[in-house]
């Protein structure tokens, strides 16, 4: 009877594991297919029917899709290092059990309940050259006028883009980095320290080493969330070049429908790309846990 009930038990767990998987893994799937599918000549909207890889080629001639590749990539790494090197310095330095650094924890995590997008409208409320910051400082006499405010938003070096994304994954990555902290870094830290280690010598060979550890599977997926941001990128950004989410709408929103192939062509690589990151990842993974066995 007892065993009957485990089998009935585990068969209703799967049941919800596949219901959940259906509605969650069925309609991704679907989307990725159609888009897959359009962006090799199958879109019947343009008149496409056939098997082709004119699309892939037109982007490939055109000379925008590495431009925005490169200019992706580049801006997810300056976001994600820097995001991770301020978080590491509030980490360790709120780290401690005084009243002081409660309150210095709970200002670090306020700006996580704020979207993105939230946080782009304001920095462009705030930060353009026609923005509260520039009218204020001008209104001070700091500077001579709005128009001298050091370009932040629309620069061609996406400032505004790594603002935005500095003021939310720093707190994500520091709250992860607190928690890494607050378990085995500290029982290490304290034995390294009777048996005579230097605090540089602690935070070189034990601390550093654990958050790394810890915060990697984050560092992975503030990445690849950055590589296909859309909403700041295009509020922030510049128009040229744009990041790839940015032309991939600009693309499918083209007069021409033509274009549209190259906007499911664009997407489909995007996708392909946060595969691929994430599967080097879940391999490099795999193998360090083999060789711990």
């Amino acid at each position: 009877m007892m065993k009957y009930s485990a089998l009935k038990k585990y068969a209703s767990n799967l049941a919800l594991i596949a219901l959940l998987l259906a509605l969650t893994a069925v309609p991704a799937l679907v989307g990725v297919g159609y888009g897959v599918l359009a962006s090799v000549g199958y879109f019947r909207p343009a008149g496409e029917s056939g098997f082709t890889l004119r699309h892939y080629a037109a982007l490939w001639e055109s000379g925008d899709l590495f431009r925005s590749l490169g200019f992706t990539l580049g801006i997810a790494v300056v976001a994600t290092v820097l995001s991770f090197a301020v978080a590491l310095l509030l980490a360790i330095s709120v780290r401690g059990a005084s009243r002081l650094n409660r309150w210095n924890r709970f200002l670090i995590q306020t700006p996580l309940p704020f979207p993105h997008l939230v946080v782009a409208v304001f920095t462009v409320l705030f930060l353009t050259q026609s923005g509260l910051v520039p009218r204020l400082l001008y209104a001070l006499g700091l500077i001579a006028s709005q128009e001298s405010f050091t370009e932040l938003v629309y620069d061609r070096f996406g400032i505004g883009i790594l603002l935005v994304f500095l003021w939310k994954e720093v707190p994500f990555l520091a709250v992860v980095m607190l928690a890494v902290l607050g378990s085995a870094s500290a029982r290490y830290e304290a034995v390294a320290q009777s048996l005579g280690a230097t605090p540089w010598q602690r935070f070189r060979f034990i601390t550093l080493p654990v958050l790394t550890r810890g915060a990697v599977p984050s560092l992975v997926l503030v990445f690849t969330f950055i590589v296909g941001a859309f909403e700041v990128p295009l509020l922030v950004g510049p128009t040229y070049p744009p990041m790839l989410s940015v032309l991939t709408v600009q693309r499918y929103s083209a007069a021409n429908l033509d274009f549209r192939g190259e906007a499911f062509a664009l997407s489909t690589m995007i996708a392909a790309l946060m595969i691929l990151l994430t599967g080097i990842y879940a391999a490099t993974e795999s193998r360090k846990a083999i060789r711990k066995i």
